[in-house]
């Protein structure tokens, strides 16, 4: 209940975000249900803001998304790989490339998954856990993604 009262202090404009990133992860959520991730991934992809450049992201906007995705996340049980792709699609929305990773770590005889996202390099979700993970694939987003699509045709 404290966690409810806490959020509640925030303002309309933070309240507002929260809804969208839980729409947002739920729509991410049946597409992951219904369809593979790179398949998923074009399809978020055709429905962003076209930017003739790459854009960089203001460090406050970039961790209030981060904060929204996390928030949201928790409350509605999202998986890793649910809110890396929620968050690489709000900063492709905004023209801001980044890179979901997916790795394995293998802990005897148990094998886990987890994904995180980079940005310019550095994790921006799912860092704290990605220590210990090999990554086995890549997935660009934002203006990369457009670009790879662009010579795919």
């Amino acid at each position: 209940m404290a966690k409810l009262q806490k959020l509640l202090k925030r303002s309309p404009a933070d309240l507002l975000l929260l809804i969208k990133v839980v729409g947002l992860l739920v729509i991410v959520d049946c597409g992951l249900r219904l369809l593979p991730l790179p398949r998923l991934q074009a399809i978020l992809a055709r429905r962003r803001w076209r930017w003739r450049t790459p854009q960089t992201v203001e460090e406050r906007l970039l961790g209030r998304l981060v904060w929204a995705v996390d928030v949201s996340g928790w409350y509605g049980g999202a998986s890793c790989l649910k809110k890396a792709l929620t968050l690489q699609w709000l900063l492709s929305r905004r023209g801001v490339s980044s890179r979901l990773w997916l790795g394995v770590q293998s802990e005897e005889a148990t094998l886990r998954a987890h994904a995180w996202l980079e940005h310019d390099g550095s994790v921006i979700i799912g860092g704290a856990v990605a220590e210990g993970y090999t990554p086995l694939h890549g997935f660009d987003g934002g203006d990369a993604l457009a670009m790879n699509m662009g010579r795919d045709r």
